[in-house]
């Protein structure tokens, strides 16, 4: 090709060169063209195969650039999460299309990440987002990355991150729960030991009572006939210490109280689990502990004790 001046005029000259033979460095350039434009192909597969893997990834991936923060990458992941169209959000600055989001916290985290170049991590980081109709809390875990310009200057911010929503509240109700069951229990426990400490007191209450008792009192067990308790004023009648009597089968405890007829009474109540009363019935014993025996007179009431499960225990 040639071409020169002529007045206001160009003229220009044209002529088929494909038949004549190349010089080196033309042949040299042609070759260079053809490398440049096979590593321009190669690298336009790359940057599309690139896109195609963020658009599928299950991660939630977006780019921002400079320090408006504008959306220049967003996968589909992200866009769902934030219940937004690439449409609506492609180019735009991250809080004019969330505005809900702009918390002092969250804006401060891209400022840090855009301003100083230093990554930020964040573990189940609270977001608010108007989607599905209403405001909702989003949790994430999420890396922001700073971007750069070949000279170093930071260009833009990359953020990967899982919403972890459903896991946080899940975990969240777990403890609620974990609380209230502790709450609960703490306050039967509280029931417990109140129901035990009044337990108590009444059971002191009736030991006094069973102690103070004007009439004689004792509690035998079992087929032995184990004294498990009496009061003074049986004490008195037995003769005996009740330290002596106490633990021991009754019959053993008073031989002297053998053969009046009285085993067969605590028999048939224990095996009838009937009542069984007696008016002045005459009994013979040595309550002076001096091997004489006296012979007294009693009315007697023998009262069944049953267990849980109704049978007669003593």
């Amino acid at each position: 090709l040639a071409a020169c001046r002529t007045g206001r005029q160009l003229l220009v000259s044209l002529s088929d060169t494909a038949e004549q033979n190349r010089s080196p460095v033309e042949e040299a350039l042609r070759a260079s063209q053809a490398r440049e434009q096979q590593a321009r192909a190669e690298a336009e597969r790359q940057r599309n195969e690139l896109l195609g893997f963020v658009e599928q990834a299950t991660v939630a991936v977006a780019l921002y650039s400079g320090p408006q923060h504008r959306i220049e990458l967003v996968n589909a992941a992200t866009l769902s999460i934030w219940d937004r169209s690439l449409s609506e959000v492609l180019h735009r600055p991250v809080f004019e299309v969330l505005p809900e989001a702009a918390t002092p916290e969250v804006v401060a985290i891209f400022e840090n990440v855009f301003t100083t170049g230093t990554p930020y991590t964040a573990h189940e980081q609270p977001t608010y987002i108007n989607r599905h109709g209403r405001q909702e809390v989003v949790y994430w875990n999420f890396v922001f990355q700073p971007q750069r310009h070949p000279d170093g200057r930071i260009s833009g911010i990359l953020t990967v991150g899982t919403e972890v929503t459903e896991q946080v509240r899940a975990r969240q109700q777990l403890e609620q729960l974990n609380q209230e069951l502790e709450a609960r229990v703490q306050a039967r426990t509280r029931e417990a030991q109140a129901a035990r400490a009044e337990a108590e007191a009444q059971g002191a209450g009736l030991q006094r009572i069973f102690e103070q008792a004007p009439v004689a009192i004792a509690i035998v067990r079992g087929a032995n006939f184990v004294v498990e308790l009496g009061n003074p004023v049986m004490e008195a009648i037995w003769g005996r210490p009740l330290a002596q009597v106490l633990g021991r089968p009754l019959f053993e405890a008073l031989p002297d109280a053998r053969q009046q007829g009285l085993e067969a009474i605590f028999t048939q109540v224990l095996l009838t689990g009937q009542p069984y009363t007696a008016i002045e019935i005459p009994v013979t014993l040595d309550r002076e502990q001096t091997g004489q025996l006296a012979q007294g007179y009693f009315n007697c009431t023998w009262q069944p004790l049953r267990d849980a499960q109704d049978h007669t225990t003593g």
